[in-house]
């Protein structure tokens, strides 16, 4: 198989060679080898402006792990990250915190990581990260769901459907 023989040469490289082994792929473990692999291979170089940080691509696997259904792992992942600055790092732990606390039942903690992401985008662009602050939105979406509140739910659906076509 040709996907599992590539091997990303830096981590910006991996963390899009692992974002589609999870998306398209629906490949958990191979996304999960490329980062690991990255993470080994590649350390931080303050100098380095452009890319992923590690913590990029920490956040980036408790994300995939998160919505894989691994939901103590994502939190685990994703947690010390949360104390990260304004920047692509806390917005993806913060996705992926929510995702692990919402399904947990522990919605207000999640509603307030998403909170952050939201702030985080106002501080530094959508321009930024390869996240979208649309899905911010719609994960804020679920998390009402599952918190039971359906009435606010649907109002939420309904901004993030406005979001989503301004951002277009």
């Amino acid at each position: 198989d040709r996907r599992r023989e590539r091997r990303p040469s830096r981590r910006p490289v991996a963390m899009v060679a692992a974002q589609a082994e999870f998306w398209y792929a629906g490949d958990l473990e191979r996304a999960e080898a490329i980062t690991h692999e990255a993470l080994d291979r590649f350390p931080d170089d303050p100098s380095d402006t452009l890319g992923a940080a590690r913590a990029e691509l920490i956040a980036n696997l408790a994300l995939f792990v998160a919505l894989a259904g691994q939901f103590e792992r994502g939190l685990s992942l994703s947690r010390p990250l949360l104390d990260s600055g304004p920047g692509p790092v806390l917005i993806r732990a913060s996705v992926a915190a929510a995702n692990a606390l919402g399904a947990l039942g522990r919605y207000e903690e999640g509603m307030a990581a998403l909170d952050r992401a939201v702030a985080v985008f106002g501080t530094i662009g959508q321009e930024a990260i390869s996240l979208s602050q649309r899905v911010v939105a719609s994960v804020r979406v679920v998390g009402v769901v599952w918190s039971g509140e359906l009435d606010a739910a649907d109002a939420a659906a309904a901004t993030s459907v406005s979001e989503a076509s301004n951002e277009i």
